[in-house]
């Protein structure tokens, strides 16, 4: 845990290194000293068809799912951290034509019905 899911235009993709991307809320992850290093991971899901609001704006959204247990600050925390890192990634990209939305959501997983096994 966590589960690091990345919804991003696929406009914007096409114009950033994506594994930069992964690599840079990976490290946000590990830097909440929440997580241990195996047990993050991070994919991105490219999104070819959007609306924010009556803007021109592109997005990247970020959900955290992460196992249910962890107070509010530390989820806070977290969001903080994903949303500060995000947002200076974006801002060392060439520039752009038009704004871009960032948001970060963190999302509990219940325990008792979680499953995992590796093969």
């Amino acid at each position: 845990m966590p589960h690091c899911i990345i919804e991003c235009s696929s406009e914007v993709l096409a114009h950033i290194n994506s594994q930069q991307l992964i690599d840079t809320c990976f490290d946000a992850a590990l830097a909440s000293e929440l997580f241990s290093a195996d047990d993050i991971k991070v994919r991105i899901i490219s999104v070819d068809q959007q609306r924010i609001g009556y803007t021109q704006n592109n997005g990247l959204h970020v959900q955290l799912k992460i196992l249910s247990g962890r107070d509010g600050a530390q989820k806070k925390h977290l969001s903080t951290i994903f949303l500060s890192a995000i947002a200076q990634f974006f801002q060392q990209q060439p520039p752009r034509d038009q704004a871009l939305n960032l948001s970060v959501q963190v999302l509990d997983i219940d325990r008792d019905s979680y499953q995992k096994v590796i093969v």
